[in-house]
C-alpha cells in the first residue's frame, strides 16, 4: 500500500476516554484477556481469536455481516508460510470459525 493511501483508511479516534465504545472495549478486554489462544498457525479454527475479532468489530461498529470477511482473512493469514512454517497438520484442521 502506498503511503498516500494510508491517509484514507478510516481510523477510530481513541483520544477521548469518555467515548462509551472505549468503556465497552475495556470491559471486553478484561474478559478476552482470560482466553487462551491456540498457536498462530491455528488461528483459522481458534474460537478465542474469533471472539476477539467480534469484540473489535463491535467496538469499531463494523456490521456483523462482514464477519465472514474476517474469517477468510484469518484463514488466508494461516496459509502464509511465515505463519504456518510448513505445519501441514495445522492447515488441515477444520476451520470452524467460518471457512
Amino acid at each position: 500500500m502506498q503511503i498516500g493511501a494510508l491517509k484514507r483508511i478510516p481510523c477510530p479516534n481513541l483520544a477521548y476516554p469518555l467515548n462509551p465504545k472505549l468503556e465497552e472495549a475495556s470491559v471486553a478486554f478484561d474478559e478476552l484477556a482470560k482466553l487462551e489462544l491456540r498457536p498462530a498457525c491455528q488461528a483459522h479454527c481458534d474460537e478465542s481469536r474469533k471472539r476477539i475479532d467480534e469484540a473489535v468489530c463491535q467496538m469499531l461498529s463494523i456490521p456483523p455481516r462482514l464477519m465472514k470477511t474476517f474469517h477468510k482473512l484469518r484463514r488466508l493469514w494461516c496459509e502464509e508460510p511465515s505463519v504456518h512454517g510448513n505445519n501441514k497438520t495445522a492447515l488441515k484442521l477444520p476451520g470452524k470459525s467460518g471457512n
